[in-house]
């Protein structure tokens, strides 16, 4: 079946790299609550987030057959609290890059009828899964209710750490607290984020393979044509990591042992500084 909306190279390439970026999301949100990085129902809503994603670039292509393929999945995995997430995330991890694959190959044109049916399959599957592990459903509380708003929620955040495991486990946390988030592995993914993107507030790991924190730092700062906090965000001695903050002329630190909150306080403190304006 061809794609109901036609799509010129660059938004074949663009859809491409979204589909991408979906599967290594969702796999290692799985990862990081198999490790204990993450709490396994927050990994279960952001799952079902990005799956919500996938359903809303079908719905807008008009990809019939992907919508299919998601069916009254998405919806319910939106609205319930499982009561054995770990287990359902296992199942929906094998599946998720089916349906991805989908939408690619339907985007296309190109996506065989037996693909789509081994997906459907695969989604009644899951929903019985769900349908015998899960409480009554719920609607979600608002955001203000679990957490506090602090000045800094609602601020565009970009995260750059080269392990997938991190950015998918930081990322969901500050979601969670209100933050628009996006995450970059590598300085080309970096530099592409900072001009699409247009975050307000990046937090950077220092020894990566690709570059440097600190490089990274004095790239933003000379770059960029407005002020953008950098906060250095690593396992690094806290002296150590002052020194390298300071060299940098970043302008905050937290090691990473001190957990999200420690991370959000430092960037209030920035906003109180009235750094970001």
């Amino acid at each position: 079946m061809m794609a109901a909306v036609s799509l010129d190279p660059e938004l074949q390439l663009r859809l491409s790299r979204d589909c991408a970026e979906h599967e290594q999301t969702v796999a290692a949100l799985i990862v990081a609550q198999r490790e204990g990085a993450l709490d396994a129902e927050l990994a279960f809503r952001q799952c079902a987030m990005e799956m919500h994603q996938v359903k809303g670039v079908a719905s807008v292509l008009e990809l019939a057959e992907v919508l299919s393929v998601i069916g009254p999945l998405c919806e319910l995995m939106l609205r319930t609290r499982p009561s054995a997430p770990r287990a359902f995330l296992n199942e929906f991890g094998r599946w998720f890059p089916l349906l991805v694959s989908c939408l690619r190959l339907s985007a296309e044109g190109a996506c065989d009828p037996a693909i789509i049916r081994a997906a459907q399959g695969g989604q009644r599957v899951l929903l019985r899964s769900l349908a015998s592990r899960s409480r009554e459903p719920v609607e979600r509380a608002p955001i203000s209710q679990t957490f506090a708003i602090t000045p800094s929620s609602g601020r565009r955040l970009l995260i750059v750490d080269d392990s997938a495991t991190i950015r998918a486990a930081l990322s969901a946390q500050l979601r969670e607290r209100g933050y628009p988030v996006r995450a970059a592995s590598n300085l080309p993914e970096t530099a592409e984020l900072l001009a699409s993107f247009a975050p307000e507030i990046v937090v950077t790991d220092v020894h990566m393979p690709d570059v440097e924190g600190d490089e990274l730092c004095r790239h933003i700062k000379a770059k960029m044509k407005h002020v953008v906090p950098v906060v250095l965000y690593s396992i690094l001695p806290e002296d150590r990591l002052a020194q390298i903050a300071l060299a940098a002329g970043a302008d905050a630190y937290v090691h990473k042992g001190a957990g999200v909150d420690a991370l959000i306080r430092r960037m209030d403190e920035l906003l109180t500084d009235e750094i970001l304006f």
